[in-house]
């Protein structure tokens, strides 16, 4: 069996948007250049685990080999993970998890897809018991008998 390498993101970060408006085609063909350029990557969420078959860096990512890193460095992922991990030196560092030889498990949550379209996870769905009840899993606003309750009627 291969290897697979886990790198944790450093940093989140936001969606390139194009200005709405260039002075010259040139301009406008350019900025989108650069917005493509820059989401190529996708978009970033501190903490994302990425697995890899190559140990080779990676932008805005750590390999997850329970390393010491700086605080300074890394301030989004020491803001997420802080000392879970390990202190470090206690001040200034922090540690990486190390998921290093570690078997993967995943929990798959039992779905069904009805002809409808309606997914559901296998917790029963309630209904409103009583009349002029509002509640149950199917939402907040059907009172029991199938009627919309008055205070949520829009004129």
């Amino acid at each position: 069996m291969s290897a697979l390498y886990i790198f944790i993101a450093t940093k989140t970060t936001a969606p390139t948007v194009v200005p709405p408006y260039s002075r010259t085609q040139m301009e406008l063909n350019r900025r989108i250049s650069q917005a493509v350029t820059a989401n190529a990557s996708g978009v970033l969420t501190v903490g994302d685990l990425k697995l890899r078959p190559l140990s080779n860096s990676i932008p805005n990512h750590l390999l997850c080999d329970g390393a010491t890193v700086s605080r300074v460095q890394f301030p989004e992922l020491f803001a997420l993970l802080g000392v879970t991990e390990g202190a470090g030196d206690g001040a200034t560092t922090f540690k990486l998890p190390n998921y290093g030889g570690q078997a993967l498990t995943a929990s798959v949550a039992t779905q069904t897809v009805s002809p409808s379209g309606t997914v559901t996870d296998g917790t029963p769905i309630t209904e409103p018991a009583a009349p002029g009840e509002i509640g149950g899993t199917r939402g907040g606003d059907v009172v029991s008998g199938g009627r919309v309750a008055p205070d949520r009627l829009v004129p």
